[in-house]
């Protein structure tokens, strides 16, 4: 018996906005004569991680959407049981439409001295041919890329002025009290696209406070966190865009302002939830180094979107 040739083939592109119609051909080459019970196309959408670490074996799998349609059958062909595939080349269109809400697609390998753990959200496109029950199916799988597009003007609470405040009391290790310092990070909004840059002012109030500040750093940082049952993080993990403000020690009795720029990367992959299995979140952290090494820190989320008109990159 020869083995059928099968292959799915997609029109015009390989990545599609959630929503979208994904249209295509399942095309057959035989060189003889096939008798079969069916030809089928599946449509599976997952997110899936696991730890490969062999002390402590996890994982978590989710099914975002499982769909089959039926390209050829007895049925169809005006036939009781199995269908015959006559030799030469068949070719069966399809069209799918995606459901509406999808997370973008992702793959993360997470490597390191303590920990091996993979994790993606994938979709793919599965043309079987299902065979008599004693034959094994013939099956050709194909990935496509999903990307999540949000408009960010229609959120209005994202591009209101936002602030976070952190006040300490700042102590040395041994008691003694410096006096409070007063932290404030500010942004316009907090909503932004792949590409875009963000305003950022940072005001600092040493007026009762008696010692210095060494450094202030701002950082873009990216969470990576993976989620058992119950939204639970099991692992995280950060990437971080850092930039120092602060060239020389800021002296005691001051007040300290400046605003700086921080770039969001076109390649970035934007925010994704996926319940018991996949977060990804975004946020400004500022961060107040004091002599004594007690630092203050604030922490201002973000919502980091793909905005549909920019060209597809392929994220990381």
């Amino acid at each position: 018996m020869v083995k059928p040739n099968l292959l799915v083939v997609i029109d015009g592109k390989d990545v599609f906005f959630p929503g979208e119609t994904v249209r295509g051909a399942v095309v057959i080459q035989l060189e003889e004569s096939l008798e079969a019970k069916a030809v089928v196309l599946k449509f599976l959408g997952k997110a899936h991680w696991h730890n490969a670490d062999k002390e402590s074996l996890a994982a978590s799998n989710v099914c975002l959407f499982n769909n089959e349609i039926t390209l050829v059958s007895p049925q169809l062909q005006k036939r009781e049981s199995n269908i015959i595939l006559y030799s030469g080349k068949h070719s069966f269109p399809f069209e799918f439409i995606l459901p509406s809400e999808l997370p973008t697609s992702y793959h993360y390998v997470l490597a390191d001295v303590y920990h091996l753990c993979y994790a993606w959200i994938s979709y793919t496109i599965e043309a079987v041919i299902e065979r008599k029950f004693y034959e094994r199916n013939d099956t050709y799988s194909l990935e496509f890329r999903v990307q999540e597009v949000r408009n960010l003007n229609l959120m209005t609470d994202l591009n209101k002025y936002s602030e976070v405040l952190s006040e300490k009391n700042v102590r040395s290790f041994f008691g003694f009290s410096y006096g409070l310092s007063c932290v404030k990070l500010s942004v316009p909004k907090r909503g932004y696209y792949l590409g875009d840059i963000i305003d950022a002012t940072v005001d600092i109030d040493h007026a009762a406070y008696t010692n210095q500040t060494k450094e202030v750093t701002l950082e873009l940082v990216r969470e990576t966190s993976l989620l058992t049952s119950k939204d639970k993080p099991c692992m995280s993990r950060s990437l971080t865009i850092k930039k120092s403000l602060l060239q020389e020690s800021l002296q005691a009795n001051t007040m300290y302002k400046c605003s700086d720029f921080l770039s969001v990367p076109m390649d970035l992959t934007p925010d994704v939830y996926v319940k018991d299995c996949l977060q990804i979140i975004y946020f400004l952290l500022l961060t107040v180094r004091q002599l004594t090494e007690r630092n203050i820190t604030c922490r201002l989320p973000l919502v980091i979107a793909k905005c549909q008109e920019f060209e597809m990159y392929y994220l990381k």
